[in-house]
């Protein structure tokens, strides 16, 4: 395999592809195959068509590229497929919106050449440009996989991946959760759990796992579910624990298992504030909705529920809170009665819960007045609280002295409590 000049069919590129008519179009094929034809001409170019419904084939066979056709069973299986297709001594798959552009390939091939088994691509915990919850999520998941698998990869989740043709093929022979038609999907999903497995199987059959930092550039997209694909990457952690176990599954591993344990609690912690933020921006943008359509009492209820999801930071939550000081302001020449209706609700709202007094202090002196009646406590921040042990009943319950038939029972009653306080909050 010799990187730049090629020898035989030296490099297969993959590309997973489900309706990327218009990106064919708009000429990201194009790059990667002139790309090729410059830097590497024995390269194999592989287009995997993941049943699209659009012409996408037929415009990646026009572009000179090597077509799959495939039921649409989701990218994981469309990665499987071209990989086992593939001709060339390193296989590489890459994402066909060019998120990682094609230029970044000979970082990959040189730490094949210099004896890795596989080379990742790797943004590191930063992703530029991306939305703040989707960089959340990316927190939340490398602390789950390395608290449940012991995964030392920073990011598993980056489309663009190289392989020595012999390790992978090893490697797909040993998947478990992703090597059924039960793993297969019928929506344009994102599968995080066929990286995750492939580069455990990696670590626990002690290949050379190697992460080269790259440029990735952020591209919108649909095909993120952000609670969908969260329930089903968490899902799928869980199977690859129950069907592989740990990363140092060939030793005891208790030293390494406790150092990841500690990670639990910024977990927990990373994991509830994603929540509390998702549901005060639910409730900030129905008061928008509802300030918008002129009824100032159902958007400053909205409003009050947003103010009680306080978490640090939460964006959300204080721009509620200042929304409902804007309505004060703006009604209190024109209706001096709804004005202190409003006021009144907020100081309330805000008094109620003793942890929002000293973040609100300024808005408080802001909404002075006379005061009415003190609000009854509300109970969601109780049962935010009692939540938390759920939590971790839930998640240590994997680390318990006992059989795997009790953990799985003490994990689903814990689980299952969390999610049900929650629901109530």
């Amino acid at each position: 395999m010799k990187g730049e000049t090629g020898r035989g069919s030296s490099l297969t590129i993959v590309i997973p592809a489900y309706n990327e008519a218009a990106a064919i179009q708009a000429g990201k094929l194009e790059e990667v195959a002139a790309w090729s034809r410059s830097r590497i001409p024995a390269a194999e170019l592989i287009v995997v068509d993941d049943g699209s419904t659009d012409a996408t084939a037929d415009l990646a066979e026009a572009s000179g590229a090597r077509v799959l056709r495939t039921p649409h069973r989701g990218k994981a299986w469309a990665v499987r497929a071209g990989i086992e297709a593939a001709r060339g001594e390193a296989v590489l798959f890459m994402d066909m919106d060019q998120a990682v552009p094609v230029e970044e390939v000979p970082s990959l091939l040189g730490e094949l050449e210099a004896g890795a088994d596989i080379a990742i691509g790797s943004r590191g915990f930063r992703r530029p440009g991306a939305p703040i919850l989707r960089s959340v999520m990316s927190l939340g998941h490398w602390a789950l996989r390395r608290t449940l698998l012991g995964l030392d990869a920073v990011d598993t989740q980056c489309g663009f991946k190289g392989f020595r043709r012999e390790a992978v093929m090893r490697i797909l022979s040993r998947m478990k959760v992703y090597a059924g038609e039960a793993s297969a999907l019928k929506d344009p999903s994102v599968t995080s759990g066929f990286d995750v497995e492939l580069l455990l199987i990696a670590e626990q059959m002690g290949m050379d796992v190697r992460e080269v930092p790259i440029s990735w550039h952020y591209r919108c997209t649909r095909r993120v579910s952000k609670w969908r694909d969260s329930w089903r990457g968490f899902r799928d952690l869980l199977a690859i624990l129950t069907c592989h176990g740990r990363a140092e599954s060939g030793s005891d591993g208790m030293g390494r298992r406790w150092k990841t344990l500690a990670m639990v609690p910024l977990a927990i912690v990373m994991m509830s504030w994603v929540l509390l933020c998702w549901r005060a921006g639910e409730h900030y943008r129905l008061g928008i909705a509802e300030m918008e359509s002129g009824e100032p009492l159902g958007a400053v209820r909205e409003f009050e529920a947003a103010v009680g999801y306080y978490a640090p930071f939460n964006p959300y939550s204080r721009a509620a809170a200042e929304q409902i000081l804007v309505m004060v302001l703006r009604h209190e020449e024109q209706d001096s009665a709804l004005a202190f209706e409003v006021r009144d609700r907020f100081r309330r709202s805000v008094r109620s819960l003793r942890w929002l007094r000293q973040p609100y202090a300024d808005l408080l002196e802001m909404a002075d007045g006379e005061t009415g009646p003190h609000a009854a406590p509300d109970p969601r921040g109780l049962l935010f609280l009692l939540s938390v042990p759920c939590l971790i009943l839930g998640w240590g319950a994997w680390w318990m002295p006992c059989g795997f038939a009790r953990r799985w029972v003490f994990s689903l009653v814990g689980f299952s409590s969390w999610g049900a306080l929650l629901y109530l909050c």
